[in-house]
């Protein structure tokens, strides 16, 4: 079996019996079960950020990193929170974009790459999540990184009025391009995908899903993810008890 390496912004604490957050709640349990590698930032902020942190939680590696100061600043304040979740959220009025953010943004996910390449193999299969690193696969290939990539938008994706309104709106989706496989959440997120890709990137899509843009084929497809509705309903009960 191919090892599944899961890329994040943040690694899920895998010592927990309960997550109560989004990616927390989506993939803790699925990669505790089979195994594999979870890549991403510690949540610590250093001046200094050394090297990547490893440890062993049952069947998985989590790799995790610091990250700077500024790097915070600018790549999780400022560009993923400030610019991407309002404008995915079709929120125009409350993007907020500068420069230094998406610089910050661009050198946290070349630094993601350059951090997690020595720890992969050959046949690994990778899966990256949500906007705060969209443009990790691009970096990834042009370190050489063959490997199916796989992707998961958690918030939706805009439609291409709006997404056209942000100044690096073709670099951003030429990003997903290097993906092997684009996954959201509702069929209404890939249609808004399907038709900025096709009346801006010029790309050809089929109703399979396959897409053909910039001399790349990739699949595309909603894969709606979910809660544990009982453990949620468990914990309320507990939090009314209190």
């Amino acid at each position: 079996m191919n090892r599944l390496v899961v890329i994040s912004n943040s690694v899920a604490d895998l010592g927990k019996t309960t997550q109560t957050g989004g990616l927390a709640v989506g993939l803790a349990d699925a990669v505790k079960e089979r195994g594999g590698v979870w890549f991403g930032w510690s949540g610590r902020k250093l001046k200094e950020p050394g090297e990547p942190k490893v440890d062993r939680i049952g069947k998985v590696t989590q790799i995790s990193v610091a990250l700077t100061p500024e790097d915070y600043a600018a790549y999780y304040i400022g560009y993923a929170n400030s610019v991407l979740w309002p404008l995915f959220h079709y929120r125009l009025e409350l993007v907020d974009f500068r420069q230094p953010f998406l610089d910050g943004y661009r050198r946290v996910n070349e630094k993601f790459a350059e951090a997690v390449v020595p720890f992969l193999r050959p046949d690994d299969i990778l899966w990256v999540h949500d906007y705060h690193l969209i443009p990790l696969a691009a970096e990834l290939r042009n370190r050489g990184c063959r490997q199916l990539i796989g992707f998961f938008l958690h918030i939706p994706f805009p439609p291409s009025d709006l997404l056209v309104a942000s100044s690096d709106h073709e670099w951003l989706v030429r990003s997903l391009f290097e993906y092997d496989l684009v996954g959201f959440q509702t069929r209404a997120d890939l249609g808004n995908f399907r038709r900025y890709a096709e009346e801006q990137a010029g790309a050809q899509a089929s109703d399979d899903g396959l897409f053909k843009a910039a001399g790349r084929c990739f699949h595309a497809g909603a894969f709606p993810i979910g809660i544990d509705v009982d453990q949620f309903a468990e914990l309320a009960c507990k939090a009314s008890e209190e």
